[in-house]
């Protein structure tokens, strides 16, 4: 029997965290195109108090649920409007899986095992990134992870209590995400209870208070929406961005069928070598537990199900890494791995770094001292690991050591290529007191930061309209669109390279030379947007 003090593993689960999910949390701003459209529909409904239907630079945004935009207002509420305050549902919910994972390990293996799961979830590096990104992802991981323990457990245990929380946790991911936050979880416990013949166990999931929960948590927002906005409402969402994505009548992510390998190795980088030891162990444990049969089940459904799809991101599969956490942290705790199956991997990992770090010139237009510096120390540390690969507890520490290097290079990283993209002088200029639109082509991110919405101007007209009314208006533009503003006076200018790389111009421009208007003036001028 596990003695352990359990205070003093929740504390090392939230020292984990801490390290992994808060670190770097202030040093980047909100990345377009996704994370600022969420910052801002919930800074609109905290400015408005209409929390109904989420918007986007004054139109209606239908993409995702609403709690993801309710859990980022009531941050703003708690920590006031910030990208930060913004990160911290993700952030918050990234800390529940991790418990979660905890809980589910603990009571199928031991204390020392759910750490050693905890811990692989927060060194995969496609979970920290998530995790504090401005998205609903991390937060529906967290909901679907809790409903499937909760059924899991409710059904081993016959217990209707839990089968009715596991239902609450769906209604709950509904919200998140729509569908798939009940097609993942009762589809992962369907299918283990197929697959180990208890079709009984079948009709006790289908419990019909349970499904009554749901249906009064999750139904009524989606019932306000279709009212409010009719058919238009049910047909962008339900149909466009869940049936047609997934058949691909709606093609926006049309990727091959191979394209989450890419993903799944550069995520669990840190735990390639030990892939050969985890699955030996996983099978053993698939023939001995139905603990490990459903963590099995449970990655492989979510695997398939997202391949078949038409569409795909790196972010669906999210919901896989709780169970390969899981089943991860037993292998490498319970069993000594044999060195002859992880030499080969430690050995390419250490090639893989060595040629990485010295092709950083080469690969990296704008690199840094420090990426050199983490290079040479990943390296390193997967050297003693090679030499200490018959003490599991050592291994366990250079990796967790190992993931982290990573995670800060990446932060530095990230932080260097912010300032260089956005200088200091952008964000002063979006002051409320002065208009500024789009030339053609929209920046989500200066949408939060200007706190309001901009209008996208379309024709040069449009501008001469504009400095009729306007002594001098300011104008972001791409570099490629510059030699439309032939003839018109620059006052300022400021460069701006978004995330993505885009390179373009806050602008302050003034009158056409002469003072004339190049074109003629639009008989009606429009006014700009506003949803104050």
């Amino acid at each position: 029997m596990d003695k352990r003090d359990p205070f003093h593993d929740v504390l090392l689960v939230i020292a984990l965290w801490m390290v992994f999910f808060l670190s770097g949390l202030f040093a980047v701003h909100l990345m377009p195109p996704d994370e600022p459209k969420y910052a801002y529909a919930a800074e609109r409904m905290v400015r408005t108090g209409e929390f109904i239907t989420p918007y986007f630079n004054c139109r209606p945004r239908f993409d995702k649920p609403p709690l993801i935009y309710w859990l980022i207002a009531l941050s703003y509420r708690i920590f006031g409007v910030s990208d930060w305050a913004a990160r911290i549902p993700s952030v918050a919910a990234s800390l529940g899986v991790m418990f979660t994972i905890f809980s589910f390990s603990r009571r199928e293996y031991g204390t020392k095992e759910a750490l050693s799961g905890a811990a692989v979830f927060a060194g995969t590096i496609h979970a920290w990134v998530m995790g504090r990104a401005v998205a609903p992802e991390m937060v529906l991981v967290f909901f679907e992870t809790l409903s499937i323990y909760f059924l899991y457990y409710g059904i081993e245990h016959e217990s209707k209590r839990r089968i009715t929380a596991g239902y609450l946790l769906m209604g709950a991911a509904f919200l998140t995400k729509g569908p798939v936050g009940v097609i993942i979880p009762l589809g992962t416990i369907s299918l283990h209870l197929l697959f180990t013949k208890r079709f009984n166990a079948l009709i006790r999931l289908m419990y019909l208070p349970g499904i009554l929960l749901f249906c009064i948590v999750a139904l009524p927002w989606y019932l306000i929406m279709a009212t409010i906005h009719g058919n238009k409402y049910l047909e962008e969402f339900f149909l466009y961005h869940n049936i047609y994505r997934f058949t691909g009548r709606a093609r926006q992510h049309p990727f091959g069928f191979y394209y989450y390998i890419p993903v799944l190795l550069g995520s669990l980088y840190i735990w390639l070598p030990f892939t050969p030891h985890i699955l030996k162990s996983t099978l053993q444990k698939i023939r001995e537990e139905k603990a490990a049969r459903l963590f099995a089940v449970w990655i492989v459904f979510v695997l398939l199900f997202f391949t078949v799809s038409a569409n795909k991101l790196h972010n669906y599969i999210l919901i896989a890494y709780p169970p390969a956490a899981i089943l991860s942290g037993a292998a490498l705790v319970r069993r000594i791995p044999e060195p002859g199956l992880l030499a080969p991997g430690l050995i390419i990992a250490f090639a893989v770094e060595v040629a990485a770090t010295l092709s950083i010139p080469l690969l990296i237009k704008d690199h840094y001292p420090f990426m050199f510096i983490g290079g040479i120390t990943t390296a390193t540390i997967t050297a003693f690991t090679l030499r200490n690969v018959t003490t599991p507890h050592r291994v366990f520490s250079l990796l967790i050591t190992k993931a982290l290097v990573l995670l800060l290079v990446t932060i530095f990283y990230m932080a260097e290529y912010e300032q260089k993209i956005r200088p200091a002088e952008t964000f002063p200029v979006l002051n409320p007191t002065r208009e500024i639109y789009f030339y053609k082509d929209e920046s989500e991110d200066l949408v939060f930061y200007a706190g309001r919405c901009i209008r996208t101007i379309k024709e040069r007209n449009e501008i001469d309209d504009l400095l009729s009314r306007e002594r001098k208006l300011l104008l972001l533009i791409r570099e490629k669109d510059l030699g439309d503003l032939k003839g018109y006076r620059i006052e300022e200018r400021v460069p701006y390279v978004d995330i993505r790389g885009k390179k373009r111009f806050i602008l302050g421009i003034g009158k056409a030379e002469g003072g004339a208007s190049l074109h003629r003036q639009a008989s009606t001028p429009e006014r700009p947007l506003t949803d104050r």
